[in-house]
């Protein structure tokens, strides 16, 4: 059996380009694949969307029925900052050659093929007739969505922090003891496929994960037995334990995203499972800090040895104010040839003025110069001193 396994697409209108670009080489590769099945790990959207011309859902549904076309899909729900409840209910009524199915609670369902060989999802059954089923079943699948407090702890609004994240942590527990329970004496392919953080995970140095949200452990997974575990949330793709991998965002969101890009393809047989990852092409979004070094009249760069050529380049560049009105962004791009666009963003380093007591009971108006070139650490010439001598006789 053959399992593509995705995650955190991420199709928004402002990046829709990017999105569509990556979309179009996936399904490239999965007419070769050829997969049995395509799990997509949440995130498949990156905001609320609105159905209109200059969105991103057109494109998004041409990709999902592209995709179903090809083989079954099976989504979860994502982060509610990106997918939003009901969001990916639209999928349901899609006319694909193969079905969808959309999960925005945890479930357990089979895939397995009806009467006229068509692959179909069902359900799995909790009661006597489920070794039945698992006799026509071609694989397992374990559902989990992000796991969002307003739908855990629906009525107990009330609890504090701390007894939130136990409640939480009891009911997700209970949940993965019901997987592991259900798959009990089925011999297919096992597999999971959740949006959650799971302790231990590497993230990307621009991603921003949601604050206060449930970390769950790499051996709260273990116990659920699975062949497989398909994670999304993590934008940077990586295994995280044996058979535990994140697929990672189908193309680079964030600035500071600058790792490779790429999905999974797995293989089932009669040995251990064979896991593949596909590259993808997308432009790197890198992050750099600079400075202007006032001695040299150049701009350095703190992260010298880094690749940054045909890259989104954000750049902060820290100046003083008076450097801020003589250094243009003509000049900080320059600095940066080779790279596809450049987005600066100027920090000006706030210059501390002190009146010290020195300067303050000084005599002549070239004791007090003196004074306030020791202040600013800043050695005077004799011009400016002898100006300073000039400018007091006037006066």
């Amino acid at each position: 059996m053959k399992l593509v396994h995705t995650a955190d697409w991420h199709w928004s209108e402002q990046q829709l380009d990017k999105c569509a670009q990556s979309a179009r080489f996936i399904l490239q590769n999965l007419e070769s694949i050829k997969p049995d099945l395509h799990i997509i790990a949440g995130d498949y959207w990156d905001r609320r969307q609105m159905l209109a011309s200059t969105s991103a859902v057109h494109p998004a549904l041409s990709a999902m029925r592209s995709m179903a076309n090809l083989s079954p899909v099976a989504i979860v729900l994502g982060n509610s900052a990106h997918d939003a409840p009901g969001s990916l209910e639209i999928f349901r009524g899609l006319d694909s050659r193969y079905p969808i199915f959309v999960a925005e609670r945890p479930a357990t369902i089979l895939m397995y093929r009806d009467d006229a060989g068509r692959a179909a999802f069902r359900e799995c059954p909790e009661d006597e007739t489920r070794q039945s089923a698992f006799g026509q079943a071609l694989a397992l699948v374990h559902l989990f969505p992000y796991p969002n407090k307003s739908y855990w702890l629906s009525g107990r609004e009330a609890l504090s922090i701390d007894e939130a994240t136990c409640s939480m942590r009891a009911a997700i527990g209970s949940v993965f003891a019901r997987f592991a329970a259900l798959q009990h004496g089925f011999d297919g392919p096992k597999i999971f496929a959740g949006h959650c953080l799971v302790l231990g995970a590497e993230t990307s140095v621009g991603q921003i994960l949601p604050g206060q949200e449930i970390a769950i452990g790499k051996e709260d997974l273990a116990i659920i037995g699975a062949d497989y575990y398909g994670l999304g949330h993590i934008h940077m793709a990586q295994e995280i334990a044996p058979r535990m991998w994140y697929a990672g965002s189908t193309y680079h969101v964030n600035f500071g995203e600058t790792e490779k890009k790429s999905f999974n393809m797995i293989e089932f047989g009669t040995g251990p499972i064979d896991v593949t990852l596909i590259d993808i092409p997308s432009r790197p979004m890198a992050l750099r800090e600079a400075r202007f070094d006032a001695a040299t009249g150049t701009i350095t760069d703190q992260n010298q040895a880094e690749d940054y050529s045909d890259a989104e380049l954000r750049v902060r560049i820290h100046l003083t104010q008076e450097q801020s009105s003589v250094i243009t962004d003509d000049e900080v791009r320059r600095r940066y040839r080779g790279a596809h666009s450049c987005k600066i963003e100027r920090l000006v380093i706030p210059e501390e003025r002190v009146r010290t007591e020195a300067i303050a009971t000084a005599r002549t108006l070239r004791e007090k110069v003196i004074e306030w070139g020791r202040t600013i650490e800043k050695e005077l010439s004799p011009e400016v001193l002898e100006l300073a001598d000039e400018l007091e006789q006037a006066l």
